[in-house]
């Protein structure tokens, strides 16, 4: 590294590890310029964030005070990011019982309060500060940018949350964001949409992944109704290749998976190149479980500390780097929730099999699979006017040729299958406890 570069790198980090409040423009700034670091500087500016976030946690927070006793650490316990995995997880149940000894009690800053996991039947409160929102704002721009759209440009935001609505109604003009509640869609409304998105004229088309699913099929069948934005950007639920591929045909455009959480934000996203999601590291870092499971510390919270969260997802963790040139790590994709599995009777673990087969079959809108035993499934489908009756039958032999044989399988069709209260739809459910 040059002496040029080498200023260069060192005011970066600066701007990257200063905690020091600054108009949100400046965090836009230094991501999209740390974007662009290798893999080792950025490691390193993820190092000192740590240090410093795990020196306020051990002195500033009860649960981590008594928790570095009871573990019997100390901060020199720690010289590298590999040392996190002296710490305990951090569980939802943990969260629940000890969130405010999580807190900072003396904090004197901006504090917001937030909530998650009602599709987990685990729901949890926990703060955000300041700093951490400047993050995660500037964040979801990188990923704008990251699907072509610049600063200015219109997009649509169809969100299954209705609590996420700038006032709490269902469609709303904000600067240049149509936001869009899909917590319910019919074809009254996937009329009005339609007609929306044609007078808005939007570049970028984000939204919950079954909302944007169940649009696209729409315009398919109204072949006469053409929206053409540059990039859709689907998040909140899992992207089977098989509705990437029917998003890319409606909307004759590229689909960027975005992935994230309420706990800790912008996780990962895709680069032109769609090889994988590049980890936000300026944000969190990501360790990934020998089962796939996905753990991260958020670098940016300190009102309450998220170390080692268990988030309850699996990825597909990768060993390569993109060709695009970003310095960020990579992960292949996620598969689940964790809880989102299939135990056969032969005690065979099914994760994304359904969604690959069920959505590339003809006709099929949505799905639902609930595992009331562990030889009974039951296997729910939103029928379109493509839906062949007779795949039925090929379903229920293709999934005991692949899956074990001694599943006994019941088909239902129900007009529609509502979503959680969060606003997604839960694609599996399971009545089997977890091990056997």
């Amino acid at each position: 590294m040059n002496s040029w570069s080498a200023w260069k790198y060192l005011k970066l980090k600066k701007m990257l590890t200063d905690r020091r409040l600054r108009h949100r423009d400046f965090y836009v700034n230094a991501i999209m310029k740390g974007q662009w670091l290798s893999s080792q500087e950025i490691e390193e500016i993820q190092w000192t964030k740590l240090k410093n976030l795990l020196h306020f946690a051990y002195h500033r927070t009860p649960y981590y005070k008594k928790i570095f006793a009871e573990y019997g650490l100390t901060l020199n316990s720690f010289s590298s990011i590999s040392d996190l995995k002296k710490l305990p997880l951090l569980t939802r149940k943990i969260l629940q019982k000890e969130w405010i000894d999580l807190c900072c009690p003396d904090w004197r800053g901006k504090k917001y309060l937030n909530r998650s996991g009602g599709s987990t039947g685990e729901p949890v409160n926990f703060y955000h500060d300041e700093i951490y929102e400047n993050y995660a704002e500037a964040s979801r721009k990188w990923t704008y940018a990251l699907c072509g759209l610049k600063k200015g440009e219109r997009r649509v935001k169809l969100w299954g949350n209705l609590r996420d609505s700038p006032d709490g109604t269902k469609v709303v003009k904000k600067g240049n964001l149509l936001f869009i509640n899909t917590f319910t869609l019919d074809n009254a409304l996937l009329e009005e949409i339609s007609k929306l998105l044609i007078e808005w004229k939007p570049l970028l088309i984000e939204g919950y992944v079954n909302s944007l699913y169940t649009l696209a099929q729409y315009l398919l069948e109204e072949e006469e109704v053409r929206i053409r934005p540059r990039a859709v950007q689907a998040t909140a639920e899992v992207l089977f290749p098989s509705q990437r591929k029917v998003l890319e045909r409606a909307f004759q455009a590229p689909v960027f998976d975005r992935y994230g959480s309420r706990e800790v934000s912008i996780i990962g996203h895709e680069c032109e190149r769609h090889s994988g999601l590049h980890i936000m590291g300026f944000n969190n870092i990501v360790e990934i479980m020998s089962d796939g499971g996905i753990v991260v510390t958020n670098l940016n919270n300190y009102v309450m500390p998220f170390i080692r969260y268990v988030v309850g997802d699996v990825v597909n963790s990768s060993t390569e780097e993109c060709r695009c040139g970003r310095g960020f790590p990579v992960i292949e994709g996620v598969q689940g929730r964790a809880n989102d599995v299939i135990i056969s009777p032969r005690g065979k673990r099914i994760w994304g099999y359904f969604g690959t087969l069920l959505y590339q079959t003809p006709g099929v809108r949505k799905f639902q699979v609930v595992q009331e035993s562990l030889e009974n499934l039951t296997i729910r489908i939103v029928k379109g006017p493509d839906f062949i009756e007779e795949c039925v039958d090929k379903l229920r032999e293709e999934i005991q040729s692949n899956c074990d044989s001694s599943f006994r399988i019941h088909f239902e069709f129900p007009e529609e299958i509502s979503p959680a209260s969060s606003g997604k739809v839960k694609f599996i459910i399971s009545h089997v406890k977890q091990g056997g």
